[in-house]
């Protein structure tokens, strides 16, 4: 599972409204566009000409996170269908939210990857899984938002086709690029336990954050 950091030249670039690495997105890495719903609804007009400053680098644009609602996943769909025409021509992220193993994903052929939003407690519980597996199925994209320590990375890597997932974190902006890289590396470097069978792995124990 690949790092998206708004700091790193390694690994890959996460653009958020508060805060994006232009320069690296200018070098050509892949990146992932955050709509900055997690701080609430932010201003249409102002997001969408924010976002259109990044057009000449959509071809490497892994998605762009249709507005949603935190915790929220009927909430979610409903903006979804009122916004993700706007975000045409760009790849666009579905986010799964509280709730969304229970609803139909928007019309696959609208959306490019599955963001893993919501909170906490859902995120790291059976929903989310159902809900990746799902877009798995799809053959979409994996992101997950908000994985800054082990504990949770390694819940996530432990799935099948993490290799091929990326992941967002904002620790890095608080503990520094140095650490946050050397961080990553030993994730990397751990050995780690399987823990649901629907995915081919055994069943694990209780995650330990060390």
């Amino acid at each position: 599972m690949k790092y998206l950091l708004s700091l790193s030249i390694q690994i890959g670039a996460f653009a958020t409204p508060w805060g994006s690495p232009s320069y690296l997105i200018r070098q050509g890495l892949p990146f992932g566009i955050d709509n900055g719903c997690y701080a609430g609804m932010p201003n249409p007009l102002k997001y969408f000409k924010w976002l259109k400053t990044y057009n000449p680098y959509r071809n490497t644009c892994l998605f762009a996170t249709c507005f949603d609602c935190m915790g929220n996943a009927e909430e979610t769909l409903k903006l979804y269908d009122r916004w993700f025409g706007y975000y045409e021509p760009w790849p666009i992220a579905f986010v799964a939210q509280d709730g969304q193993e229970d609803l139909d994903f928007p019309n696959p052929e609208t959306w490019d990857a599955l963001f893993i939003g919501g909170s906490t407690k859902w995120k790291m519980g059976i929903g989310a899984i159902e809900c990746i597996k799902r877009a798995q199925k799809l053959g979409k994209h994996i992101h997950i938002g908000r994985i800054n320590y082990w504990k949770r990375y390694e819940h996530f890597r432990s799935l099948g086709g993490s290799d091929n997932f990326t992941c967002d974190g904002t620790r890095q902006i608080y503990q520094g690029l140095e650490r946050t890289l050397n961080d990553w590396e030993k994730h990397m470097e751990r050995d780690y336990t399987p823990y649901m069978p629907i995915f081919g792995g055994d069943s694990g124990g209780e995650f330990i954050d060390t």
